[in-house]
């Protein structure tokens, strides 16, 4: 039987591009007052693509490792039966040619000894008419000797024969009883070796999805570090664009005061529109990237927990499969 060596078709990580992305529009600005820019935007990823292809391949790799397991031992067997079959016929073809051959020499030698008596009967009729009794005597005993001869040498031949025969037999039996021993000994190396590598793929996908946890959590650390960044620059930034609009504005109410004063109130309210209006944009981004940044981490703690559970199956399956191979040869 030859193993099944098809490589089983690796699956494709299932691609998630999505992102959150937050952004803040400022209000409108009065005609009097400079643009302000706004807030950068932070993409932030969702999940981690790079535990699929570890689950697909630890997966892949401990069935592989099954069904090669499977089939050497299946294989093993089926050829130790083979060559203890053709041993056992090779051993009663031999026993049934010495059977014939004995049968066959003990009627010879039974048929030589029977010409053998009737000939010397025959010279014993021949030789005295006077002697007859007496030589007929003789030849009956010679002749009642030579049969008895042949007789106990056929009967020797026959249990040479018998016991060469089984001989024969005893030492096909043996053989094919270590051939069997030794094809069930190779069948056991190879599921244990088979278990043994099932286990290394688990272990290395354990592995694997731990280090996919360490980096999701040293890239949520990240991401939580330049969040916390980028809202403290926003804020200052947002601080000192308002200190700038309310110093113009003042200097601009100063200096319109005492001709418009109605002019320089909206002109403040406008400042503290923009002021308000940048400090809940800086706001906004801090909250997009906490809630971006708890996500991430979730989707990492799956993604471990489902690597785990994967791998621990694997390993399951493939004791169960190496249990049911030696169960099967037994």
């Amino acid at each position: 039987m030859a193993p099944n060596t098809a490589t089983r078709r690796r699956r494709q990580p299932a691609a998630n591009t999505k992102s959150r992305k937050g952004r803040a529009k400022a209000p409108a600005t009065p005609a009097s007052i400079p643009a302000q820019a706004a807030a950068p935007e932070e993409t932030v990823p969702l999940v981690f693509p790079e535990a699929d292809p570890v689950l697909a391949d630890a997966a892949d790799r401990a069935a592989d490792l099954r069904d090669l397991a499977v089939d050497e031992a299946a294989r093993i067997l089926a050829d130790g039966q083979v060559r203890a079959d053709e041993l056992m016929e090779g051993a009663r073809t031999e026993a049934a040619a010495f059977t014939e051959a004995v049968n066959a020499e003990q009627a010879q030698i039974i048929a030589d000894a029977e010409k053998e008596a009737d000939r010397v009967r025959t010279e014993a009729a021949t030789t005295a008419a006077a002697d007859t009794d007496q030589v007929r005597a003789a030849a009956e005993t010679a002749a009642e000797q030579l049969l008895a001869d042949a007789r106990r040498q056929a009967d020797t031949v026959a249990v040479t024969a018998a016991g060469d025969a089984e001989r024969v037999l005893a030492d096909a039996k043996a053989t094919a009883e270590q051939l069997l021993a030794d094809a069930r000994r190779q069948a056991q190396e190879v599921t244990t070796t088979a278990v043994a590598q099932a286990e290394q793929v688990s272990t290395e996908a354990a592995q694997a999805a731990a280090k996919v946890l360490s980096d999701a959590e040293t890239q949520r650390t990240e991401l939580m570090a330049g969040a916390e960044r980028t809202a403290v620059q926003t804020r200052t930034r947002a601080t000192t664009d308002a200190e700038q609009v309310l110093e113009r504005a003042r200097g601009e109410a100063d200096r319109m005061r005492e001709s418009a004063d109605g002019q320089a109130a909206q002109v403040r309210a406008g400042a503290e529109k923009v002021a308000a209006g940048l400090r809940a944009d800086a706001d906004r981004a801090l909250a997009d990237a906490r809630t971006s940044a708890e996500e991430l981490r979730t989707a990492a703690d799956k993604g471990a927990a489902r690597l785990r559970e994967q791998a621990e199956a694997d390993a399951k399956t493939a004791r169960e499969a190496a249990a049911q191979a030696t169960a099967d040869q037994a």
